[in-house]
């Protein structure tokens, strides 16, 4: 089903069915500031669907969003798309079984583990016209948002952002665009009570350098799970020297990135209980222990 062809879904339930909203603890999208998500029922069937927020529409295609779900239900990797009510701008997927549990770190036993990487690599497999997608422009894009007067913008994330233009040289040219997800976010995959996995989100999904999906990946797992080392071995086996640094920098790009747009999210929104601030705390201090750690300069060296 192509998103710009499919028949709509009606957006609106009848007057007996209701929507629940719902929060990120249910639904992933870490604080569920980039989607809207609901949960009810249309013609007796469970739906999700999914907006995007107003002040993310600059930010996010809803198409190009519709069309990464769309690829992924078609391929079993997550919920069927249902269909787009381009009025309302509602995407309606079928619910997921009551028994799915978001994934966690802590759920990532081994044979979980090979079934997360097994989910990207059968999503890296996937060919779909999808957008590009670059890491390297948001994040830039995003200093430039955070850089306007009256903007909070705290010093360690100032400092992040300044490794920007260097970490942009060495990462010019790489391997051929292909389709991914662009999130290794395990909030972004739900555990079923078969065991199978389904991917959530989207909303970085689209064509991009492989080693950037890769870096995104090892910026969830590791150090925790999984190293760059070992993510790299399941997803690109023929990995050298080059390919391997350069996953290791889209993992500080990555954390650069999730760290910036969640102090622009804090800026268009206002503060919450704490979630925006400590999500910035955490990824900022994760690139900046990469950033400052003797070996970066010679990161950078045998990435270009």
């Amino acid at each position: 089903m192509n998103p710009s062809e499919s028949s709509p879904v009606p957006a609106e339930p009848h007057a007996e069915e209701r929507w629940t909203d719902l929060p990120a603890i249910v639904h992933p999208s870490w604080s569920g500031c980039n989607l809207r998500v609901r949960r009810g029922s249309l013609g007796g069937r469970e739906v999700v669907q999914k907006s995007v927020p107003p002040h993310y529409r600059d930010w996010i295609d809803a198409h190009a969003l519709a069309t990464a779900l769309d690829a992924a239900g078609r391929a079993s990797l997550g919920p069927a798309m249902l269909g787009t009510d381009g009025e309302s701008e509602w995407l309606t997927q079928e619910a997921l079984p009551a028994d799915a549990v978001v994934l966690t770190l802590g759920r990532l036993s081994p044979a979980r583990l090979s079934a997360f990487f097994e989910l990207h690599r059968r999503t890296m497999a996937l060919s779909v016209d999808a957008p590009l997608r670059c890491t390297l422009a948001t994040t830039r894009r995003l200093a430039g948002q955070l850089a306007q007067p009256g903007v909070r913008l705290p010093g360690r994330l100032a400092e992040a952002l300044a490794q920007v233009e260097r970490i942009g040289p060495a990462l010019q040219g790489g391997p051929a665009p292909i389709f991914a997800w662009g999130s290794g976010n395990v909030s972004n995959v739900m555990l079923l009570g078969d065991g199978s996995m389904r991917l959530l989100g989207g909303t970085a999904a689209g064509r991009m350098d492989p080693l950037q999906n890769l870096g995104a990946i090892v910026a969830e797992l590791d150090p925790l799970v999984a190293s760059a080392d070992e993510v790299v071995a399941r997803l690109w086996p023929q990995a050298d020297r080059q390919v391997l640094a350069r996953v290791r920098l889209f993992a500080v790009l990555e954390d650069i990135r999730a760290a910036a747009w969640a102090q622009y999210t804090e800026h268009l929104l206002g503060p919450g209980a704490g979630e925006f601030r400590s999500f910035v705390g955490v990824r900022t201090h994760k690139a900046l222990r990469q950033t400052r750690a003797a070996d970066f300069e010679s990161l950078l060296v045998d990435a270009a």
